[in-house]
């Protein structure tokens, strides 16, 4: 989810993804873009969940620094431009900011196009629906070297703190020799997903997804507020297979 309430000491949890999305289906309002100036919300998950409620999301796979974006991407904005090009225009500013100060922490930032999420889900259901029905105790330790990835976003180096997120066309595409015609397909719809990303990281193509990998732990917890979103029904049975 995204943002804790500063002024209450008591207040632990942010907002849910399904309560910004309860929220935003309250408004009455359809957004041109949602944009989230804040770590690790440019999900499939968060993708999914916003998908009715504007045109377009802009937001990062891995952290932000502390300063965030950069807003003087408001002084280019002119009455004729389009919102892909408002988008486009965020994430450069975003990146030449902090090119000009030698930065060299990681950086990511996409415009995802919201209205062509409901393909991507069909695309992951096929995919995962046919994982789900291969993995067993005997094939198990096979796909668990495959599907494991190296880039985990946010790793905070402490297992039971990590979100394990990880980068949705470069999870996929560790068992595209198993299942090349699946794998093919999300990789097509990603790209028509994917408007605009820029990063300075390996295996980092613009939408990240939940995927166990550190925190073990804490499975259990995560799978029940995942099921919360109501995403992909087919990655969730994977999931709790896999799991």
């Amino acid at each position: 989810g995204f943002g804790y309430d500063e002024n209450d000491p008591n207040e632990d949890e942010s907002l849910t993804i399904d309560e910004i999305k309860y929220a935003l289906n309250n408004s009455g309002v359809k957004l041109e873009f949602i944009g989230f100036d804040a770590c690790l919300m440019a999900t499939f998950e968060t993708a999914y969940a916003l998908k009715d409620n504007a045109h377009y999301l802009i937001a990062s796979e891995e952290l932000e620094p502390g300063a965030g974006w950069n807003y003087m991407f408001l002084e280019n904005i002119k009455e004729e431009s389009t919102t892909k090009e408002v988008g486009q225009n965020i994430i450069d500013e975003y990146f030449g900011y902090y090119e000009d100060y030698n930065y060299r922490g990681n950086l990511t930032l996409s415009l995802i196009d919201l209205q062509e999420v409901e393909g991507l889900i069909t695309e992951i259901d096929s995919l995962f629906s046919k994982t789900d029905g291969d993995i067993n105790v005997n094939t198990f330790s096979k796909y668990a070297r495959k599907l494991t990835r190296k880039t985990v976003f946010g790793n905070t180096g402490r297992s039971n703190s990590t979100y394990d997120l990880v980068d949705l066309k470069d999870l996929t595409n560790s068992i595209s020799d198993e299942y090349p015609e699946e794998t093919e397909a999300v990789a097509t719809t990603l790209d028509q997903v994917i408007v605009y990303t820029k990063d300075n990281m390996t295996n980092t193509n613009g939408l990240s997804i939940y995927f166990p990998t550190n925190n073990k732990k804490n499975i259990d917890t995560i799978l029940a507020r995942y099921n919360d979103v109501k995403i992909s029904k087919e990655y969730y049975n994977f999931l709790k297979n896999y799991s």
